[in-house]
């Protein structure tokens, strides 16, 4: 499988093997316990959670500068000004 392919559906893969384990348990694997495992299915689940994880950061850490230029400077607007350049590390960092 090409990782890198653009029409790659992780969940898509997953779930029809799931769905084909439910089938096999009900034919010739009755009473056997089967579940997808592997490197395929730990990557799946890790870039599920990074994308949702990642956004949550930039945002926590972007409010978190605003609030201290806010602090620094004494005008919420002025913050406003500055934090272009203060939050663009945290972008190359967390890109």
């Amino acid at each position: 499988m090409k990782e890198t392919a653009p029409t790659l559906n992780r969940k898509q893969i997953l779930s029809r093997l799931a769905a084909h384990l439910d089938t096999l348990k009900a034919g010739p694997l009755k009473g056997v316990q089967a579940r997808p495992t592997g490197v395929f299915l730990l990557y799946a689940n890790m870039l599920d959670t990074y994308w949702p994880n990642t956004k949550k950061t930039f945002v926590l850490a972007t409010a978190a500068i605003w609030i201290m230029l806010t602090i620094l400077f004494r005008s919420p607007i002025l913050a406003l000004l500055v934090i272009l350049p203060e939050v663009l590390p945290v972008f190359l960092v967390l890109a």
